[in-house]
């Protein structure tokens, strides 16, 4: 059907978009050589999260899935580099905790497509991409008390939180409508919500001049 294809295609787009979203913001923090309040989860997330559906999109043949995806680990590898150079001396982000679980499921990954059959493989990386993708489109939330005490929405970028609306919109239907994959609706219904819940939060506290650089 046309529209379907047309939704494809926008998915793919949005997925892009959304993994570009960000380069604002780390142009700032590469300017100003400081991440500041920002959280390194929505990043961190990214690489794990693109690697996983790029294989899992390999593994049942949607490859919709897997160009978006690339560029999403290629952008997640490097926001997380940049945001490691420049992460200041006290901040609360636990930096090493992030490369350690990130080296440590890098080798699981490995480790699962080289040993399980791949219908069993395909499996794992449906479910870790689930959660992997709730933790990127939530984990700005993670800032959330921090923008209440403050009222400031210093912490979160408002362009990622459209991207990821939009995206999450497009994905659902695809994964409800097209695939029938709840591996791929499920975690875009849950991103769309916290896109949502973030939108909220700009309505109720506005634009921090320093979140939209």
């Amino acid at each position: 059907m046309a529209v379907d294809g047309a939704v494809k295609s926008a998915g793919v787009l949005a997925s892009i978009a959304l993994s570009t979203s960000a380069m604002p913001t780390f142009a700032t923090i590469i300017r100003d050589r400081n991440t500041k309040s920002r959280p390194l989860l929505p990043y961190s997330a990214m690489l794990l999260n693109g690697l996983t559906w790029v294989f899992y999109g390999l593994a049942t043949e949607q490859l919709a899935l897997v160009i978006p995806n690339f560029v999403g680990a290629m952008c997640g590898g490097f926001y997380f580099a940049a945001f490691a150079r420049y992460v200041p001396q006290g901040a609360p982000v636990k930096l090493a905790n992030h490369v350690v679980f990130s080296l440590i499921y890098v080798f699981v990954l490995g480790y699962v497509l080289s040993v399980l059959p791949l219908d069993a493989a395909s499996t794992f990386m449906g479910y870790a991409g689930c959660i992997l993708c709730t933790v990127m489109f939530s984990g700005p939330l993670v800032a959330i008390r921090q923008v209440v005490s403050t009222r400031s929405t210093e912490s979160l970028d408002f362009s990622y939180t459209v991207a990821t609306g939009v995206n999450c919109l497009l994905w659902a239907y695809y994964g409800f409508m097209i695939a029938r994959d709840p591996f791929v609706w499920f975690p875009s219904v849950l991103g769309l919500v916290a896109s949502f819940a973030q939108l909220f939060l700009f309505s109720v506290y506005g634009f921090d001049k320093s979140g939209l650089p």
